[in-house]
């Protein structure tokens, strides 16, 4: 088994990346391409990505799962890996038919075309991303070096290339030419991992098991991606803008904090498959401990931070996004505890069918709330949605991780992190009192905040959980 510490260090770096890239690039593409090109960009993605995730089947939990309990047998390996992508090749390509009919024949979708064709093209580079086989592999240091690099390039695409309103389209290839190295790399690296063959597949015994993490991933995808492009129908793409912005704020924390989840599935799949509970118990402990500490605060952070954030990096003219913004703090938390006790608890055991009733359910109250709620008050009505949908979900996959596996959560954890953020408010009050720059603004903000914090979770709750993340990020051993 891979080192842990090593892979939450470069799962860690790969967050900050993540950060970072929106960060430097979202302030300049947000204040070139304006709410309707953000809005126009997002409408198209969203669609796409919905035909990404029917065409992946279900793959990329799947075969992360797979990948890891046959990690050390080189055959077995090979096999799984053989079988699931010619699968997943081969549905892309039906998909990709029906992908292309749909915009051209839908006329709301007509005005983007050029932007769909494009999006074809992320559309089948997806059946060859295959980063669920590095990730069973616990190949971290890989999936963090070659994206950094990929990044990097990109981001120098960006500030050559994008100059004004109408280089949508640029930046939309610009994106899905990252996703097209990506699969390109990773193929020809998995050479040294696995030996592809066509022979003697077994495709048909994946069926039953993806189903249901397909289908978990569909109705899942609803409330994920679905939104903006029901908020495009029944509005305008200057509504999917601020609405994006927003999302897009949300999620570069909901990242960092994934980060320190996903290092744990492939040696949690692995302890499951070989009955040491013991090991898998303390694994889930201390990834709740993580979510508890880090999911908190970030949420907290968010909601107080959302008007200087948007102002800084969108502009004055994406101002709308601020109070959905607030509203999207808290699933931060919410996302965490749904990672810990669906795709951490019921998934590598076997129960994959108690995740898709949540997701079922999550999407029914999105579609009903969507339709609702979005003619009458628009982005806001949508982040009201996912803010539902997000608390529903959870607290169903956290009623049945605990009927399903022998784990108590210490929820004692998220009432000291809580109190422990209480104090971010009077902070940001004196903050804004001396009318700083937005950058200093929020840079003293969240200084001050992460200092209070952690300053009262050693000190006033003995917690050592920052000493060990301190570990964490300053050795990779």
């Amino acid at each position: 088994m891979g080192s842990i510490k090593k892979n939450a260090f470069f799962n860690i770096l790969l967050a900050v990346s993540q950060i970072l890239f929106p960060l430097i690039t979202f302030p300049y593409i947000s204040r070139i391409l304006q709410p309707q090109g953000v809005g126009a960009y997002t409408f198209v993605d969203s669609y796409t990505q919905y035909f990404v995730l029917i065409a992946a089947l279900g793959i990329p939990v799947y075969g992360m799962r797979e990948i890891a309990k046959t990690r050390h047998s080189l055959a077995e390996r090979s096999k799984v890996f053989s079988e699931l992508i010619i699968l997943h090749l081969f549905i892309t390509l039906c998909i990709t038919l029906v992908y292309i009919g749909s915009f051209l024949l839908i006329p709301r979708l007509q005005p983007y075309t050029d932007l769909f064709w494009i999006g074809s093209t992320l559309l089948l580079s997806s059946a060859f991303l295959i980063e669920w086989f590095y990730q069973g592999m616990e190949k971290f240091p890989f999936i963090t070096i070659r994206t950094l690099l990929i990044r990097f390039a990109s981001i120098i695409c960006i500030f050559l290339v994008i100059k004004k309103k109408s280089d949508v389209t640029y930046y939309y290839v610009i994106n899905c030419t990252a996703v097209l190295l990506n699969a390109v790399i990773n193929l020809w690296y998995s050479k040294r991992f696995v030996k592809f063959s066509i022979s003697a597949l077994e495709i048909k015994r994946h069926f039953k098991p993806l189903m249901f993490i397909f289908s978990s991933a569909i109705v899942s995808s609803v409330y994920t991606l679905l939104d903006s492009v029901i908020l495009g129908f029944l509005t305008n793409v200057a509504q999917v803008g601020y609405y994006t912005t927003a999302v897009k704020l949300s999620k570069i924390l909901i990242m960092l904090l994934a980060a320190f989840t996903t290092v744990l599935v492939p040696p949690l799949s692995l302890a499951f498959k070989e009955n040491r509970s013991q090991d898998a118990k303390q694994l889930l402990q201390k990834s709740f401990d993580y979510v508890a500490f880090i999911g908190v605060p970030l949420s907290v952070g968010l909601y107080i931070i959302a008007k200087p954030l948007v102002l800084l990096f969108s502009g004055s003219s994406f101002l709308p996004a601020v109070n959905s913004l607030r509203l999207l703090a808290p699933t931060i938390l919410f996302i965490g505890l749904s990672y810990v006790f669906g795709m951490q608890v019921l998934n590598p055991t076997g129960n994959e069918r108690y995740f898709f009733l949540a997701t079922f359910i999550g999407m029914i109250v999105s579609i009903s709330a969507n339709l609702l709620l979005i003619p009458w008050m628009e982005q806001l009505g949508a982040a009201i949605t996912n803010l539902l949908v997000e608390f529903t979900v959870m607290a169903i996959l956290i009623k049945f991780a605990l009927n399903k596996a022998d784990f108590q959560p210490r929820w004692q954890n998220i009432i000291k992190a809580l109190f422990a953020s209480l104090p971010f408010f009077g902070i940001v009050y004196l903050i804004e009192l001396n009318h700083f720059s937005l950058l200093i603004t929020l840079l003293l903000t969240c200084t001050l905040c992460a200092t209070t914090y952690l300053c009262i979770q050693h000190f006033v709750w003995r917690n050592l959980l920052f000493k060990e993340l301190l570990s964490i990020l300053l050795k990779r051993k």
